[in-house]
């Protein structure tokens, strides 16, 4: 596994998402997404900067670089939540499923709740509790 910053400055973690979002994408497209424009040249340095840091490989294509996140979507989902759970809920995964599934947000199915009841049940059984 990559030696890799646990966690990013906000502009290198909106870039990521992007590139998360949409699998790849050259410096310019990069550009053209963010809602603040950025220069070329420093969209450039933030690649730069996730490729030394491990999260991000290009390939040449078309004589221009195009940018892949390295981290699968799903690991780098984990990981943000990890980072959504440690900063806002203090490491708590009581509170955070408290706030995702509080009652004026949203109505879980049926399914949803058995699905969840399902990972308590096996959480509790490998002595996880």
């Amino acid at each position: 596994m990559l030696a890799k910053q646990r966690y990013l400055p906000p502009r290198e973690q909106q870039i990521l998402d992007l590139l998360q979002q949409h699998k790849e994408l050259s410096a310019k497209q990069i550009v053209d997404l963010l809602p603040d424009k950025l220069s070329n040249s420093s969209i450039r340095t933030f690649l730069r900067s996730l490729e030394a840091k491990g999260r991000i490989t290009h390939i040449e294509a078309e004589s221009q670089y195009i940018y892949r996140p390295i981290q699968a979507p799903f690991l780098a989902a984990k990981d943000e939540l990890k980072r959504l759970v440690s900063v806002y809920f203090e490491g708590s995964i009581s509170a955070t499923v408290s706030a995702m599934i509080d009652e004026r947000d949203a109505a879980l199915s049926d399914q949803e709740l058995d699905e969840i009841q399902a990972m308590i049940d096996a959480a509790r059984k490998g002595g996880r509790s």
